[in-house]
């Protein structure tokens, strides 16, 4: 099972995915950038090949574990365009629109067994980047981190007939977190009956 794990900054995915990790068998965990793809200037071509790259990956290890954990792909690239957008920083959001759905109509970009959005509130996740040291003001997802949850609502609004969703709190325990995510596997395996 493929589990793209999505949020705005500071939401507690990866932390969240780590934790989860040690306790689930035959796992795999897809969040460090693929080494061949790396470059000095992470721009929006950058993180498209990223996306890919977590993509493909993605699937080549389905057939060895039970889940891939996937922290972040397509959806934060989405995601961070519309914020770039929103503040008029750049203007690749529908260029990047364009290339998400020729993705998945192409199969470079895969569709997951199950999204899992990290909700947090803006200011949680601020207080959060300042207590960590990632706060920078350059940084657009914090200088327009609602922007963000919106976009992560719009998008998941959209893609919920399609694919299972499972909307977590990013505040709550990681035993609440956990609970959510372990019910709402074993319904997907129900259903699939």
């Amino acid at each position: 099972m493929r589990i793209y794990i999505e949020g705005v900054a500071c939401a507690g995915k990866t932390e969240f995915i780590d934790k989860l990790s040690h306790l689930l068998k035959s796992c795999s965990v897809i969040h460090e950038l693929p080494t061949d793809i790396r470059d000095k200037d992470i721009n929006t071509a950058f993180c498209r090949k990223n996306d890919e790259a977590k993509c493909a990956q993605a699937l080549a290890q389905e057939a060895c574990v039970d889940y891939v954990l996937v922290d972040r792909c397509y959806p934060s690239t989405l995601a961070y365009e519309y914020i770039q957008f929103s503040l008029g920083i750049k203007n690749e959001y529908v260029p990047t629109l364009h290339w998400y759905y020729k993705g998945i109509v192409s199969r470079k970009l895969s569709v997951p067994d199950l999204y899992v959005y990290m909700n947090i509130d803006e200011e949680v996740a601020l207080r959060r980047a300042h207590e960590i040291g990632r706060y920078s003001t350059k940084y657009a997802w914090f200088k327009l981190p609602r922007a963000g949850n919106h976009f992560y609502q719009k998008f998941y609004d959209l893609m919920e007939p399609y694919v299972p969703m499972l909307n977590i709190d990013g505040a709550a325990s990681f035993r609440t977190q956990y609970r959510s995510l372990i019910k709402k596997i074993n319904s997907i395996y129900e259903e699939k009956k």
